[in-house]
């Protein structure tokens, strides 16, 4: 190491011939590391890892320059995972960019680790998310017709389709896709595609507590592995399916344990998202104090990090906060920093469906009923385009608030018991639901709610515009 040092000295005062061993060696030392970072010894390969931080830097930096298109990649597809559990998600993209966007004459499984790393680098660090698209898709084509041995590349489909909410075609049972990789003899493979197609069965409708078992089944491998992040993964997906059904003191205990361990990794991007979950679950629980003190947590983190999407997020969460408590103005304030973040930013649609979902709340709420309306509109068509039908779910009740108030309790039943349909269930975590849904039945006998509750559960998914619009 102190050779290598030297030799980096040595480039810095103007002997460049040393570079390329500089780097070689630091792509060797990644390349080595980085399957020890989805088990047991992932702690102390992190820690590796980040000593040399800076030296992994100035050697990709260094073989972009030079036009080195061949160990540039072989850098990328080595440090992609570490970027993504040690919290570089953003900087690893925009580096593994400048990469990518060379000419390639590269061995196929080194490209196509490359792109798809770089796929979920770039989903999750800066919200780009037709890039991502782009390169997972890439990495799926190079997989489809050379195989793959990388457990990255063998999740390579399955990550094309979630990235890009292309779930439809999926099905309850788990297709050919998905039923080789639970028989594969790799068992972080194994987990993380029972993670991965439970999340896409939730994302169908399927209520979240119908494949909690698939969930367990995953946090039990990760557990087996050692695997921290992993853990988290699954333990985050336990506390929605925990909230969705109600028990929010269980969605807030699965959330508090997936934050200590993510902490450790320092995983900033999943704590950020965690820490709001458990503020969603403290709310619900009575917790207002702890649940501003977890928001205020995540804000500080989405300012350190500087990511605009995620600090939209941390803003809609508090304008949502701010409409509980009744302060109408400071829900708005913050609706509006979380609208000029995002406006000429790529978000997913889920996020500008609840967005406008809590205008839509917000503004009928002062009355301003064909200001809510616009918004409720938006929110519907955003959820629908996502594919997510639990987001659907949402802007249907969103709705129903909203035709509630303009007198028609019947289409709000309706379109509460389409949303229950979306959901899978009665979703719990829809803070506005038992609210709307009382009032709805206090308007109606107890036989127009149920018969109009049951219309609207036999909703498609192709007809949700007529069903909001009253037809």
């Amino acid at each position: 190491m102190l050779e290598t040092i030297r030799e980096y000295g040595l480039e810095k005062t103007g002997q460049t011939a040393y570079a390329p061993r500089h780097a070689a060696y630091f792509t060797e030392l990644a390349e080595r590391a980085e399957t020890f970072l989805r088990g047991g010894e992932q702690l102390p390969w992190l820690r590796v890892l980040r000593a040399d931080h800076d030296n992994f830097d100035t050697a990709l930096r260094d073989r972009i320059t030079a036009g080195d298109v061949t160990m540039g990649t072989r850098l990328v597809a080595a440090l992609g995972w570490y970027w993504w559990l040690a919290g570089y998600r953003a900087e690893g993209s925009r580096l593994a960019a400048e990469v990518l966007e060379m000419p390639m004459a590269v061995p196929d499984d080194i490209r196509a680790r490359a792109y798809s790393l770089s796929a979920i680098n770039t989903l999750d660090g800066r919200g780009d998310i037709p890039l991502a698209i782009e390169w997972f898709t890439k990495a799926a084509e190079i997989v489809a017709d050379t195989g793959a041995r990388h457990p990255m590349l063998k999740l390579a489909p399955p990550m094309a389709l979630l990235a890009s909410w292309a779930v439809d075609g999926i099905g309850l049972a788990p297709d050919p896709v998905y039923a080789k990789l639970f028989n594969d003899d790799d068992p972080w493979v194994v987990a993380t595609a029972r993670t991965f197609h439970a999340h896409a069965m939730v994302n169908l409708g399927q209520a979240a507590h119908k494949v909690v078992h698939e969930f367990e089944q995953a946090l039990e491998g990760y557990r087996d592995l050692g695997d921290r992040w992993g853990m988290a993964l699954a333990l985050e997906a336990l506390s929605a399916a925990s909230a969705q059904r109600g028990d929010f003191a269980g969605a807030a205990a699965h959330a508090r344990e997936a934050i200590s361990l993510l902490a450790v990794l320092g995983t900033s991007e999943d704590l950020l998202q965690l820490r709001m979950r458990l503020t969603q679950a403290l709310w619900m629980t009575g917790h207002e104090a702890e649940a501003i003190a977890t928001l205020t947590e995540a804000q500080h983190l989405a300012e350190q990090l500087g990511i605009t999407f995620m600090q939209a997020m941390v803003e809609a969460v508090w304008a949502e906060v701010e409409r509980a408590r009744g302060n109408y103005a400071a829900a708005w304030r913050r609706l509006t920093v979380a609208s000029d973040l995002v406006a000429d930013v790529s978000v997913a649609p889920q996020f500008r469906a609840f967005a406008a979902h809590t205008k839509g709340l917000l503004a009928g709420a002062e009355g301003q009923l064909e200001t809510a309306r616009q918004a409720h509109t938006e929110a519907v068509e955003y959820a629908l385009s996502s594919g997510d039908y639990p987001v659907v779910a949402l802007s249907l009740v969103g709705c129903a608030d909203l035709v509630l108030r303009e007198g028609n309790p019947d289409l709000a039943a309706r379109l509460l018991g389409a949303s229950e349909k979306f959901a899978g269930t009665v979703d719990h975590s829809i803070m506005d639901l038992p609210r709307i849904t009382a009032a709805v039945q206090e308007a109606l006998s107890p036989e127009r709610f149920a018969a109009a509750y049951q219309l609207g559960r036999a909703a498609t998914i192709d007809n949700v515009p007529a069903l909001v619009s009253g037809a």
